[in-house]
């Protein structure tokens, strides 16, 4: 078991560690999209689903890995010609990127800071189970954007379904509304 927290832990820092030695982080500005929009909607026009793919991977680990950027920018006219395609897109890498996120801090943070807080982290695991409801309801998914970030709500208590529908909600919502 150790081994496989050591393992995520160094893909981890692999992964934060190329974005930032790589300068990956100029691809994403609103600039640098501005300044490609033209090959970028080629490219699109051309290979409509690898770019979606792609676009979907990009967000997932930007959410992830809590990297700057905003990948959402790749598409702003479909986003605000009201596109379900592309509002599909961005839902999907923000709640794609959110899980896993929960899902690395909840496999190598939790046991820590259980240790380290103790009863503590007892209450709160103790509010989340009392909120969170497998049939959903306003209480159920409350407490999710509440929590700061994805990584403290994988520390938690907190289901994994709760979490991921509440995320999907919020998510879908954000798109929705923009």
């Amino acid at each position: 078991m150790k081994s496989r927290k050591i393992l995520i832990l160094l893909v981890f820092a692999a992964v934060v560690a190329a974005f930032y030695f790589l300068d990956l982080g100029k691809y994403l500005t609103l600039e640098s999209l501005k300044a490609n929009r033209g090959w970028l909607m080629d490219l699109r026009a051309a290979h409509a689903f690898l770019f979606a793919a792609v676009f979907v991977l990009i967000y997932v680990f930007q959410t992830a890995f809590s990297l700057p950027g905003r990948p959402s920018c790749l598409l702003p006219r479909e986003r605000s010609s009201g596109s379900s395609r592309g509002r599909c897109f961005v839902v999907s890498g923000a709640t794609g990127g959110a899980i896993l996120a929960f899902l690395v801090s909840r496999t190598l943070l939790r046991d820590w800071v259980v240790k380290k807080f103790g009863e503590r982290m007892g209450g709160i695991d103790r509010g989340c189970a009392k909120t969170a409801s497998p049939t959903f309801s306003s209480c159920g998914w409350s407490g999710v954007p509440v929590l700061p970030g994805h990584l403290a709500c994988g520390v938690t208590g907190l289901p994994l379904r709760t979490y991921a529908l509440g995320t999907l909600i919020v998510s879908s919502r954000g798109a929705w509304s923009s």
